[in-house]
């Protein structure tokens, strides 16, 4: 059965991701990480939508990820440069430092840590163009939780 959750710009076949699954589920900043996540991939989360970083939380979670967020570019540089981070996943569209300029920042700075775009604005962006900015990969909003899944655990290797 397939269930498409465009509101929250998150589609599953296999399940249903939504706000109401994730119950109480709270955001992830660096200074929660536990010792729990010491032997765990850290993944950033970066979007200015809270209920994005909360679905995205809750799945890379159950997916036995460590996430951490930041809502802005400039958080996420702050994250950055106080935590270990093995993967970034940043939205594009941000205020502030978006996340093109993010990419272009984590790229300088921490070449080893691969990073993957997403956007919701499927006209503006096209995958061509985000890899040959340097990007690791590329989602498009809405997506499927496979699809995000087949995507970070490529990243891993």
């Amino acid at each position: 059965m397939k269930v498409t959750v465009i509101k929250n710009n998150i589609a599953s076949n296999d399940k249903a991701v939504s706000a109401s699954e994730t119950g109480k589920l709270q955001i992830v900043r660096p200074e929660t990480l536990e010792d729990s996540t010491a032997n765990r991939t850290t993944i950033l989360i970066v979007d200015d939508d809270e209920t994005i970083l909360r679905l995205l939380t809750g799945v890379l979670k159950r997916e036995g990820f460590a996430p951490v967020t930041a809502e802005t570019g400039l958080e996420a540089a702050k994250v950055l440069s106080s935590s270990q981070v093995d993967i970034v996943l940043s939205d594009i569209e941000m205020p502030g430092m978006n996340g093109l300029e993010l990419l272009e920042h984590v790229k300088e700075s921490y070449p080893t840590v691969p990073m993957m775009l997403m956007t919701g604005n499927r006209g503006l962006y096209c995958e061509y163009e985000i890899l040959e900015a340097g990007a690791d990969g590329f989602l498009t909003k809405p997506f499927r939780r496979a699809e995000l899944m087949t995507r970070v655990k490529a990243l891993c290797r």
